[in-house]
């Protein structure tokens, strides 16, 4: 076999094994188009920018995924499904706890989970202002359960006298609001507050307004709070 063939069949062979064991790949691609969903929207967002940020090619992408609304799906479900995961475990981890102790712990978690990544947040809101196939799909596979979940903890927490009697659809997406605006525009809130809603005492701040507001008797927990985890990594780098 001649050199020219031994080598057209190496890198023939090397193509398969990548395609075979593409989670290196995979893991880079679906954090530039997460970052790029999240900086330009759906529409803005480019399959050919995004395999060029990825090291890659379109050829490559659209290898793995059919088309820009199967990347965005699989973004929201690696992103959402992470949180789904970590909020199961808390409170499975809560067992017969009452119903305001596990709604305290979420709270804290999803405020938690929100300084981790805040573009997930405006990636979603983005989708959320009208209506459309992206949003149908959402709904029908993430929010309704999700909204369900945490209106039935929170109508189980008024029921104990734990938490204001108020309509408690609206008071789920009033956490969601003051847990996750503050990182979603954490440029603004910085400039007009002078804090930083990334550092470690800020997001515990955050985390214990919401219960302010929440809940009628705000004594802190018996079972304590869990430590906040460290947001850093999701904090926006200074320019130099």
């Amino acid at each position: 076999m001649d050199a020219p063939s031994r080598t057209a069949r190496m890198s023939r062979g090397s193509g398969r094994v990548g395609r075979r064991h593409p989670t290196e790949f995979i893991e880079r691609l679906m954090k530039v188009a997460f970052d790029a969903f999240v900086a330009y929207g759906y529409e803005g967002a480019s399959m050919r920018q995004i395999a060029k940020e990825a090291g890659t090619t379109i050829q490559r992408v659209v290898y793995h995924v059919r088309s820009k609304e199967e990347l965005w799906k699989q973004v929201i479900k690696r992103v959402v499904d992470s949180y789904d995961l970590r909020r199961k475990a808390v409170l499975e981890s809560l067992g017969d706890a009452s119903a305001a102790t596990r709604l305290r712990h979420v709270i804290d978690d999803m405020v938690t989970f929100q300084a981790q990544t805040p573009g997930i947040h405006r990636m979603m809101t983005a989708d959320a202002a009208q209506a459309s196939k992206r949003l149908t799909w959402l709904c029908q596979n993430y929010l309704l359960a999700q909204v369900r979940e945490m209106v039935g903890l929170i109508k189980e927490a008024q029921g104990e006298g734990a938490v204001r009697p108020v309509d408690p659809a609206r008071l789920r997406y009033a956490i969601l609001s003051m847990g996750a605006v503050p990182f979603a525009i954490a440029a603004e809130f910085q400039a007009t507050t002078g804090h930083n809603p990334f550092d470690r005492e800020e997001v515990r701040r955050t985390i214990d307004f919401i219960c302010e507001l929440v809940f009628v008797d705000n004594t802190p927990d018996p079972s304590g709070p869990k430590p906040v985890r460290d947001a850093d990594a999701r904090r926006p780098k200074r320019k130099k």
